[in-house]
């Protein structure tokens, strides 16, 4: 009977032996999972005037030793604070003060320089030109032409700030007679222009210079078309009359300005 006990207690000296040595494998495997991370963070030495050497400067090493509870911790917060900062740039976009990072960005407008600008060109904007008139493909005669040519004009309204300048001319009248065409009356071209038409009043002139067909306005006497040529030097003018009484009545210097030119077709 001894001999019974003596052996169970024998076995469960061995059993808890047994267990202990298990219960201290586990513990020490534990231990060595939990095992605390180390993060390095390399600071760099600060830099004088008497520590500089040509060789590069040595680093510090500082241990951060952290937790898996605080990593953790660390990483949630850091998630939480990108969701928000993303919840807020779409908040942005919904209002249209910001634009999409992919979004090509617009240059900026200066407001004040678009004033100028806008100003500037109210100030210094071209007056409109006179529109051309609208001719016929053909004619049965050059002074059918030109009374078309005329007549055409016959709404303007005399503003002359859309018009090109062609000088302040000496102006001078002159008729069909002899004196003034070297024709007599009986002379077939008696009359005639340069440009094939007959003169007549209120309509013909003579310039050198300028094509057949050029439309001028002349300030104090009226509209008139190029159509013949004249003895007159540096751009002066011929306007016909009837008789040579209006001849002296218009000589005289006076504005003149381009309504139209055929070379501006």
């Amino acid at each position: 009977m001894k001999s019974i006990k003596e052996t169970i207690i024998f076995s469960l000296i061995i059993i808890s032996i047994c267990m202990l040595g298990t219960i201290y494998a586990i513990v020490e495997e534990k231990s060595t999972q939990q095992e605390p991370e180390t993060i390095s963070i390399e600071a760099p030495v600060e830099t004088t005037a008497s520590n500089i050497e040509p060789t590069a400067a040595p680093k510090k090493e500082l241990s951060l030793s952290l937790t898996d509870s605080e990593i953790q911790n660390m990483i949630k917060t850091s998630r939480a604070a990108d969701e928000a900062a993303r919840e807020e740039y779409q908040a942005l976009l919904n209002t249209g003060y910001v634009r999409p990072w992919n979004q090509p960005e617009e240059p900026e407008i200066n407001i004040e320089s678009e004033e100028e600008i806008i100003e500037e060109t109210v100030l210094e904007e071209e007056p409109v030109s006179t529109p051309a008139p609208i001719l016929k493909d053909s004619y049965n005669s050059k002074d059918e032409k030109w009374d078309d040519l005329f007549n055409s004009f016959s709404d303007w309204n005399g503003d002359t700030s859309s018009l090109e300048y062609y000088g302040n001319k000496y102006i001078t009248g002159y008729d069909a007679c002899y004196s003034c065409c070297g024709k007599s009356s009986d002379d077939p071209n008696y009359g005639v222009t340069a440009s094939q038409s007959h003169v007549k009043m209120g309509r013909t002139c003579a310039v050198n210079g300028l094509t057949f067909g050029t439309v001028l306005y002349i300030e104090g006497i009226g509209i008139r078309i190029v159509e013949d040529r004249g003895g007159m030097k540096n751009g002066n003018i011929d306007v016909y009359c009837d008789t040579h009484a209006q001849c002296y009545e218009l000589t005289g210097i006076y504005n003149v300005y381009i309504l139209w030119s055929p070379d501006w077709v």
